[in-house]
């Protein structure tokens, strides 16, 4: 049997009295309200609290309320950086920049203080353990992240972020890396000339190769020093910058570089020296050619030293080229068939008629190798 509801109590309400429907939300109205919540959550609450920072430092003008408040901005940097908030702080060095324009009655104390926040995090041992950091990180920020931090970087920032570039793996990282030093070398020319001549080998090296990519005009300035080391690497660098770079300096210097101790640096500064046409070289290239520096090359630099004694000197060098290809009278000396060989091409590189008349005197030579060179060199004549 079912039991009877216990009476109503006099004024008690009951929702049964009430049609509920009437005060469900509208749809618009919901959407309006998880909106309102997505927004109250993807609020960035550290970027909030630093500008309020940074009002209370441009507006508070009493000494020990600033001094507290840029303490706690400088304690700020090393938490963010912790946690990996690479925009927060590069949102503090821009603010920092800002404040520093427009606080009033700024002391020299707090000025101090505030424009070495930037060069702080420039500085070697800090901007080392960051990159560190960044590069054994399991996580990483992403690209606008760390770019946005980079940009607020100073420039003695320059020789420590070309010196981490080798031995950095994240690729990501290291394309970021390569270009704040960009942005540094262009801006800051003497910074460059610094890094250049930098005890890191490894940071010199990466910086000549820099300079090189950007073509930095005023970069050979401080590459002589690098030409006289014995790192041979290093050398042959510097000679791929001199020449990207191409400069009335980096040119003297590739003019110097053609009596290097080293071969490959030599041959590498004759070739591009005669390819440019380089006229002031032919006196170097002349006295390697004519006098007994190339007495123990081997064929790859004579023939490297001879064409461009052909190109450089031209017709003026006919006679002497002939004397090597083709000596005249029973007690001339006959030059070494490799000699000889080199002789012919650089006649090829002349392209006059008397040259050209020279090597076809010798086309029957009997020396195969030096046969061969002089039908190489009347077919580049011809061209």
């Amino acid at each position: 049997m079912q039991e009877e509801a216990p009476p109503k109590r006099e004024g008690l309400v009951s929702i049964d009295e009430f049609d509920t429907t009437l005060y469900f939300l509208e749809e618009k109205e919901v959407d309006y309200l998880k909106q309102d919540v997505e927004r109250e959550y993807s609020q960035d609450l550290r970027r909030n609290v630093l500008s309020m920072l940074f009002d209370l430092l441009e507006l508070q003008t009493y000494g020990t309320v600033r001094a507290e408040l840029i303490s706690i901005v400088e304690n700020f940097i090393p938490y963010l950086l912790g946690a990996g908030d690479f925009r927060s702080v590069a949102f503090i060095l821009r603010e920092t920049r800002v404040l520093l324009q427009r606080a009033r009655e700024l002391i020299p104390e707090h000025r101090q203080a505030l424009e070495t926040l930037p060069a702080r995090l420039s500085q070697h041992d800090a901007l080392s353990q960051l990159l560190q950091s960044l590069d054994e990180a399991a996580v990483h920020p992403t690209e606008e992240e760390l770019g946005e931090l980079f940009q607020e970087l100073g420039a003695d920032a320059l020789a420590t972020l070309v010196g981490w570039i080798p031995k950095l793996h994240n690729e990501r990282v290291k394309e970021l890396v390569h270009a704040a030093a960009a942005r540094l070398a262009q801006a800051h020319p003497s910074e460059v000339l610094k890094a250049l001549a930098s005890e890191d080998s490894a940071a010199q090296l990466e910086m000549v190769r820099l300079t090189g990519r950007l073509k930095l005009p005023g970069a050979p300035d401080g590459m002589e020093p690098l030409l006289a080391s014995g790192d041979r690497t290093l050398k042959l660098a510097v000679v791929d910058a001199l020449q990207a770079i191409s400069s009335p300096s980096a040119m003297r210097l590739l003019e110097k570089a053609i009596d290097d101790s080293d071969r490959d640096v030599r041959i590498a500064a004759v070739r591009f020296l005669a390819a440019r046409g380089y006229r002031n070289a032919a006196t170097r290239v002349e006295g390697a050619v004519t006098g007994g520096k190339l007495k123990n090359a081997d064929l790859t630099e004579k023939m490297a030293f001879f064409e461009a004694f052909g190109s450089l000197v031209g017709g003026k060098g006919i006679a002497v080229l002939e004397k090597m290809l083709a000596p005249k009278g029973l007690l001339a000396r006959k030059e070494d068939p490799e000699t000889r060989a080199c002789a012919a091409m650089a006649l090829g590189k002349i392209r006059t008629p008397e040259a050209r008349a020279v090597l076809e005197r010798t086309a029957q030579d009997k020396e195969p190798l030096v046969r061969n060179a002089v039908s190489r060199a009347l077919r580049e004549a011809a061209t």
